[in-house]
Parts: structure tokens; sequence; C-alpha cells
């Protein structure tokens, strides 16, 4: 794609890190993704966290940690009602004001401290 492209490309992809333990007790997690063309607006994001409640409920899991930035989509009327509208399905959720944030959550999480 260049800058005179004049149908320009968008993807947006969507992640939700599902931990386990196998059987033997190891660590064992796995990822939920989806692709999308386009932006990633609210009705989106919205439709994948139904999609991940769905797909986590299947499975016998109760509810779902949600780890997000401030990004517009997430920030957004939708994706805030969406949320007040399943407080069963979410454990709770926090909106990281930055990178150096996410980057700490994301080692207390891998390092278990």
């Amino acid at each position: 794609m260049t800058r005179r492209d004049r149908d320009p490309k968008a993807l947006a992809c969507y992640g939700l890190v599902v931990p386990g333990w196998d059987d033997a007790g190891k660590r064992d997690e796995r990822m939920l993704l989806r692709v999308v063309e386009g932006r990633p607006v609210s009705t989106v994001t919205t439709q994948f966290l139904a999609w991940c409640c769905d797909r986590l409920a299947a499975e016998g899991k109760g509810a779902m940690l949600l780890v997000w930035d401030n990004a517009s989509w997430h920030l957004s009327k939708e994706g805030g009602a969406w949320i007040r509208e399943h407080p069963q399905r979410l454990i709770n959720w926090f909106l990281l004001p930055n990178k150096y944030t996410f980057a700490y959550v994301l080692r207390v999480y891998q390092t278990g401290t």
C-alpha cells in the first residue's frame, strides 16, 4: 500500500491470552485471536468482547480480566455501555495510561511477582 492508494486497506487484530495449567501443573496458555478488516472501532471491539465471553463460558470459565489502554474505541460510550451491561462476565478492567504501565502489568503477569 502506498500513500496514493485509492483503496487503502486496514486490519485490526484483537487478542486475548487465556492462561491455564496442564494435568502436570505446568503453565499452559493460549491466545484467542480475531483479525478484522477495517479500523478497530467500538462495534467491532464489543463484538470481540462478546465472542471471548461466549468462548470462555463454553469452556466453563466464569469471567475474564479485561486490561486495555485508553484508545478512543475503548473509551467510547458503546464500549462503556457494554461493560456496564456485562458485570458478571468481567472480573475487572483497567485503563492503562501509557505503555510503561502496560509493560509493568505484563511483567507481573509473566513472572507472577
